[in-house]
């Protein structure tokens, strides 16, 4: 498709995408021209316009964490469960925030497949099940919080899913890949790995994706989280 993927086209292409979104966000009529997007005169959002509008950044990279703060007004760590990285990407957001000089306070959210249920062996099951469809493409998370991506392990995954054979990768999705990059075991051990990872730091939310749980419907598995985990995250 000759669509340019490096990383300094991502970056730039997401600072514009702010600046374009501020401009319809501000109520702006006339034409918006980047390098990257442009718009028509009088085009805008055919929708009423929210007051304090928040930019919401999800990103598992330091670097867009730096630019979440400087340009937009929060982050939402997706993938980010050990408490180094955590720490990491929290210090480059904030110095983003620091270099925007924007008098709005800086929220951080945490975000990614969850996997709760009263059996931890059958929750890390079903987390495995899932995982296998997408983890050789988070290269990059694993590496920075702690995985050997260079591993016989990761290697046989990698080449089992690239053949869709998926039960055989199964076998190399670790326990250790799991929890860095789900939330997966009892209600009590993914409440406590939340807190300890957000440690004296205020996270403003949790974005919980599918699986959920280890029932049979999704209806079942919003129940459960809202019963046996969500309590268990009050302070």
């Amino acid at each position: 498709m000759g669509i340019k993927t490096k990383e300094r086209y991502t970056r730039g292409l997401y600072c514009e995408t702010i600046k374009l979104l501020q401009h319809y966000l501000n109520g702006k009529k006339d034409n918006f021209s980047g390098r990257y997007f442009s718009s028509v005169e009088h085009a805008g959002l055919r929708v009423p316009l929210p007051k304090e509008p928040r930019l919401i950044t999800g990103t598992w990279n330091k670097k867009m964490a730096y630019l979440a703060g400087k340009h937009g007004t929060g982050l939402q760590m997706a993938e980010v469960f050990t408490h180094q990285f955590f720490r990491a990407m929290e210090e480059a957001y904030m110095k983003g925030v620091k270099a925007s000089g924007a008098p709005v306070a800086p929220q951080i959210s945490i975000g990614g497949m969850v996997c709760v249920g009263t059996d931890r062996e059958k929750a890390y099951k079903k987390a495995r099940q899932t995982l296998v469809l997408y983890a050789p493409y988070l290269q990059s998370v694993l590496k920075h919080q702690g995985y050997n991506i260079g591993s016989k392990e990761f290697k046989l995954l990698s080449r089992c899913t690239k053949h869709h054979q998926l039960e055989k990768a199964e076998e190399y999705i670790s326990d250790q890949m799991i929890d860095i990059l789900t939330l997966t075991g009892t209600p009590e051990e993914v409440a406590g790995k939340i807190k300890n990872l957000s440690g004296n730091s205020a996270i403003e939310g949790v974005m919980f994706s599918p699986p959920y749980g280890t029932c049979d419907n999704i209806e079942d598995n919003i129940n459960y989280l809202a019963s046996e985990l969500i309590p268990r995250l009050q302070y």
